[in-house]
């Protein structure tokens, strides 16, 4: 559900509502996921320039810290599972985001775009 407008809260209560309140649901820190595929779970460092900050917050939700790095860059550090639909939403952004730690990830990432690479060299 994307940036909804004109929304109304129902007066019937329904089944199950106990099981999603936002108590619950904040009791334990979830890992981002992407496309609903599974990886390993790791605290990753990403830095962004500014123009892309509304995208990052659509993807992480507001609470995500967006921690200043210089006038032109902002870095995060999320919880993410590490897969390669992770990878190509960061390659999504070009040159406008950069792992940063931890270096398993920045290598994941660098085996990543060698690969795709590739492909356009082998014919």
């Amino acid at each position: 559900i994307d940036r909804m407008e004109a929304t109304e809260i129902e007066a019937n209560e329904r089944e199950g509502n106990s099981l999603f309140s936002a108590s619950v649901l904040n009791k334990s820190r979830k890992a981002k996921v992407f496309e609903m595929f599974s990886g390993e779970e790791v605290n990753v460092s990403i830095r962004f320039q500014n123009w892309v900050a509304d995208r990052v917050i659509d993807t992480f939700g507001s609470k995500i810290t967006l921690a200043p790095v210089d006038k032109d860059h902002f870095m995060i550090t999320a919880l993410v599972q590490v897969s390669p639909p992770f990878y190509n939403w960061v390659t999504s952004f070009g040159a406008a985001a950069k792992i940063i730690a931890p270096q398993s990830v920045v290598e994941g990432m660098k085996d990543y775009i060698n690969k795709i690479c590739n492909v356009y060299e082998e014919e």
